[in-house]
């Protein structure tokens, strides 16, 4: 896979994640960049298998915070998923997390690992709405 030419992010591909509604039967398959990978802790009593991930998805203009499913922690644990590299999102659900669109990775294709960040991504919330106030002027 190393030599590989890394896919193109999806422009406006986090945009379409943090929009999508769960009352159309399409969902978007962006190619994104996973800029950070983190080990959640879960509670004393959890095991391998509870282990949870949190992710963060860039289009390399904004990013979006995300939870893997534990069914793809496998992904993480065998290399396959690691910081920058590069997948696209297969199949996800968005849940509003104290006030915040967070993303569920439920299943992602891996294309490419990426030795550095692509771009320089802010948070969609605050993209979109530094968007929506500067279109109301």
């Amino acid at each position: 896979m190393s030599n590989t030419p890394i896919p193109n992010l999806t422009p406006q591909g986090v945009t379409q994640l943090y929009n999508h509604s769960s009352d159309t039967n399409i969902k978007p398959t962006p190619t994104l960049q996973i800029i950070n990978i983190k080990k959640v802790s879960g509670s004393a009593s959890s095991n391998a298998n509870n282990e949870r991930y949190r992710v963060v998805l860039s289009d390399g203009q904004c990013y979006i915070q995300g939870m893997l499913a534990t069914q793809i922690n496998y992904m993480i644990t065998d290399g396959t998923l690691v910081e920058n590299c590069v997948v696209q999102v297969m199949d996800f659900i968005t849940n509003l997390v104290q006030g915040r669109t967070v993303v569920i990775l439920l299943n992602a294709r891996p294309m490419g690992k990426q030795g550095y960040k692509i771009g320089n991504p802010v948070d969609v919330s605050t993209a979109l709405s530094n968007n929506n106030s500067n279109n109301n002027k």
